[in-house]
């Protein structure tokens, strides 16, 4: 299966999974704003049935796309990567996290989740399962840094802050930062987070897929 995808830079690994119905495109600025630091290797891609991937099934999922990715990095010579999505490539993050524990330098999902945001409406407080559960999968070993906005209608805030409290409770390095006031577009500050692209960089683990 065709999997489309930009590959630029030399350096740090980072892998970028974009929301839907969009393609690996939405990433553009992003990808200009860090190439011009000349220090990563920034690889964008198209989600199977997205933008210019091909897909061999009915339906693009968690699943096959997390298979895809490995399939990429392995392709493209990547030990690790750090791995960044945004919205569905949130979800994305978590799930391909947690069926490759240990593959990541680190993770950084935007606006994601565990449960989608229909069933995550009717979540109770106390059931705290899903998220314990997908945290174990992922393990203490992953540095994450979570963004989430404290208004958005898409994904319910509740995803990240339930898994920012689940992987915490493993005792690994997690960052969670809430933006007040801001809907689905958190990734507007997270880009724009100094703090974030340093400790981005400082994931060393990665460089084993550096061009």
């Amino acid at each position: 299966m065709n999997i489309a995808y930009d590959d630029h830079g030399m350096g740090l690994p980072v892998l970028f999974l974009h929301a839907f119905p969009l393609n690996r495109n939405m990433w553009e600025g992003e990808l200009t704003t860090l190439l011009s630091e000349e220090r990563y290797r920034l690889v964008a891609l198209d989600w199977p049935g997205f933008g210019e991937s091909d897909i061999v099934a009915d339906v693009s999922t968690m699943e096959l796309f997390a298979d895809c990715v490995a399939g990429l990095m392995d392709t493209l010579g990547m030990q690790s990567a750090v791995l960044c999505g945004l919205s569905m490539g949130g979800y994305g993050t978590w799930h391909l996290a947690g069926k490759y524990p240990g593959r990541f330098a680190a993770i950084v999902p935007i606006c994601g989740g565990i449960l989608m945001p229909q069933i995550s409406r009717q979540q109770s407080p106390d059931d705290t399962k899903p998220y314990t559960d997908a945290a174990d999968k992922i393990g203490n070993k992953t540095p994450v840094w979570i963004f989430h906005g404290s208004a958005d209608e898409a994904v319910p805030v509740a995803e990240s802050q339930r898994m920012a409290a689940a992987m915490k409770a493993l005792g690994g390095e997690v960052h969670y930062t809430e933006v007040p006031g801001v809907g689905h577009n958190s990734w507007d500050k997270a880009y724009t987070e100094t703090e974030m692209l340093t400790w981005l960089f400082s994931k060393s683990l990665g460089r084993a897929g550096s061009k």
